[in-house]
């Protein structure tokens, strides 16, 4: 006997396939579990007998569904019986993924979690290897480690302490958020510190996931791994869960749309300061910056959008890009890139810090409204050290590449040397611009 469930994974409330494959058409049969509701009898096809269900809901793996049998008439087969037939399953584990660029050194991992169901293998978060060899000589798609969480009444934290160790590229890994087929559980927070104290993971508290609803935005900064579905079984929500839609295909309550002005195109004039310039350089032509809108209304991160940045004779670099489909209102970040630079997050509307480097912030707290905004990012630095490889392409990370360019190229006044390596724009790459990626060291990786 056997039973299969289609979709496997399905929108809350959407209708459900369930079919029981028993070889005849039964009158005794019954489909329980799963937090399907309102299971009506359809049809017979093939060796199936077909039904419709209602999804509950939480979106997901129906994997614990049923097909049962009772005391019939058709066939006189059931006569008697409960017993359950067999489930083909369809779905596989989901799972949220980010890749991240870890150094050589103990980072310390943190999360808080509340499981509320736990099938199969249950919910766990992995750091997986990324690259041919990680630290400790371990091997492409191998688990570093896997905390696991339990059913629980309550959220739990957990931490693991990791040393990583080894040499060249190998830094890149996965962070990997896992809910078995048929889990589900709720996320506080996911942290990954260095020995500075110093956060690694990109939106550890998925502030782009709403708390009251489930959501088939996938939280910014984190992708969909291998199965790209719109709605998760266990869904990841802030804090506790809140879902009290009133049960049924077509509930009367739901997700509540988000309040606030509706989306517009908001242009931004921006002035700020490079590393190492204090004045108009030798090579004062324009030059690309890379500007993207976080928090506020959006679920995710804009794109980067591209724009034209010139300096002045005092240094400081002016520009201006638009983004369209903003809800006006507070709570934004800017993120800022430079083309030789790693990226910088700007939480405040007029920033300002002791020494070069020393601004960081959390939360958004930039308002902005439709039509034109002006901000003055100059009193704060963007570091350089973040440089252009094959095709132009930065890879987020001040590593062994940037510095063994700069440090092999010292004394070169030539152009195409220059436009990777000269990070002051005064013509030649020399020992200021060595000196100002051993700098940015103590950042190291683009503010995300």
């Amino acid at each position: 006997m056997k039973a299969s469930v289609a979709p496997s994974t399905v929108r809350p409330f959407d209708q459900v396939t369930v079919k029981c494959d028993y070889g005849k058409r039964l009158d005794c049969l019954s489909v329980t579990g799963a937090g399907l509701a309102n299971c009506r009898y359809s049809r017979y096809e093939g060796t199936d007998n077909i039904f419709v269900c209602d999804a509950g809901q939480n979106a997901g793996f129906y994997d614990d569904a049923k097909c049962t049998t009772s005391t019939g008439t058709a066939g006189k087969c059931c006569a008697g019986a409960n017993k359950a037939g067999d489930m083909t399953i369809l779905g596989t584990d989901v799972h949220y993924d980010q890749d991240i660029v870890l150094p050589f050194e103990t980072v310390i991992f943190t999360a808080r979690v509340q499981t509320v169901i736990s099938k199969n293998k249950g919910v766990r978060i992995e750091l997986i290897c990324n690259a041919d060899t990680c630290a400790n000589n371990i091997k492409k798609n191998a688990t570093i480690f896997s905390l696991p969480f339990p059913s629980t009444n309550d959220f739990v934290t957990k931490t693991q302490s990791t040393q990583l160790t080894g040499t060249g590229d190998d830094r890149h890994y996965i962070v990997r958020i896992s809910a078995d087929k048929g889990s589900e559980a709720y996320f506080d927070s996911v942290s990954m510190k260095d020995t500075k104290g110093r956060e690694l993971i990109r939106n550890g508290d998925f502030t782009s996931v709403n708390n009251t609803s489930v959501t088939t935005t996938q939280p910014a900064e984190w992708g969909e791994g291998d199965n790209k579905v719109g709605y998760y079984y266990g869904s990841l929500a802030a804090n506790e869960p809140a879902l009290n839609p009133t049960s049924g295909p077509n509930p009367t309550s739901g997700p509540s749309p988000t309040g606030g002005a509706a989306p517009t195109t908001v242009n931004l004039a921006l002035k700020i300061k490079l590393q190492g310039v204090t004045k108009k350089p030798a090579k004062s032509e324009p030059i690309n910056m890379q500007v993207k809108l976080g928090g506020g209304g959006l679920s995710a991160s804009t794109a980067y959008q591209t724009a034209q940045f010139t300096v002045d004779d005092s240094g400081v670099w002016s520009g201006k890009a638009s983004f369209s489909s903003i809800s006006p209102g507070g709570g934004y970040r800017i993120y800022i890139k430079g083309p030789k630079h790693i990226a910088k997050k700007i939480c405040d509307e007029g920033p300002s810090e002791g020494k070069g480097g020393e601004y960081h912030c959390g939360d958004g707290k930039i308002a902005l409204k439709a039509g034109d905004n002006g901000f003055d990012f100059s009193k704060i630095i963007q570091l350089a050290g973040d440089l252009p490889e094959a095709g132009g392409k930065q890879n987020g990370i001040i590593d062994a590449y940037d510095t063994t360019f700069v440090r092999t190229n010292l004394g070169s006044t030539d152009a195409a040397n220059g436009a990777i390596g000269d990070l002051n724009f005064d013509g030649v790459i020399d020992t200021q611009d060595y000196s100002m990626i051993l700098q940015s060291l103590s950042i190291k990786f683009d503010e995300e």
